[in-house]
């Protein structure tokens, strides 16, 4: 059995895949965790998690969201959440953390479009659809990771900022 570890406070311990590259992309099953329930967690980083086989229950600050298989959510800087199986099943999810400053190269950039929205109290979750822009960018992220083309954390990168325009416009409405 495995368990997340974390701290006093509830935030999560973990280790980016390069300790360089604020960015975290893995393949992961809720029948390693006991009882197929996470800790509940907090962490400064965003976090996009999608049921690629199955289907899970995630849970943010209290609401819970089923995500069948294909669904995703991506929950937003400093949230508590965690996941656990529907039932009894089994899931296999594709989850990315990324510290949101990665998205920033200059200061009205990160003013403007990545603090504006990774600090506001209002946005906890977004539910994200199969075939979305969102959820395309982040298929991208993992597929770069499992293949790790040259330039695949630059490429990732990219594909996180483009995420994050179109979560940025979503937020917006």
């Amino acid at each position: 059995m495995f368990q997340l570890q974390v701290r006093e406070d509830s935030s999560e311990i973990f280790r980016y895949n390069d300790p360089e590259v604020p960015l975290y992309v893995s393949r992961g099953r809720l029948a390693v965790f006991p009882g197929r329930e996470m800790l509940c967690h907090w962490h400064e980083d965003v976090e996009y998690v999608r049921a690629a086989k199955g289907r899970m229950l995630y849970h943010v600050n209290g609401e819970t969201v089923l995500l069948e298989e294909g669904d995703g959510l991506l929950i937003n800087s400093k949230q508590l959440h965690y996941g656990s199986s529907d039932h009894g099943a089994d899931c296999d999810y594709d989850c990315v953390l990324f510290r949101p400053r990665i998205l920033c190269g200059n200061f009205a950039v990160q003013r403007t479009y990545v603090d504006a929205v990774a600090d506001a109290s209002h946005i906890v979750s977004r539910r994200v659809a199969p075939g979305s822009p969102i959820g395309e960018c982040f298929r991208q992220v993992c597929l770069l990771y499992r293949e790790k083309p040259a330039g695949y954390a630059l490429r990732a990168v990219g594909q996180l900022s483009l995420m994050w325009s179109y979560f940025y416009e979503e937020v917006q409405d």
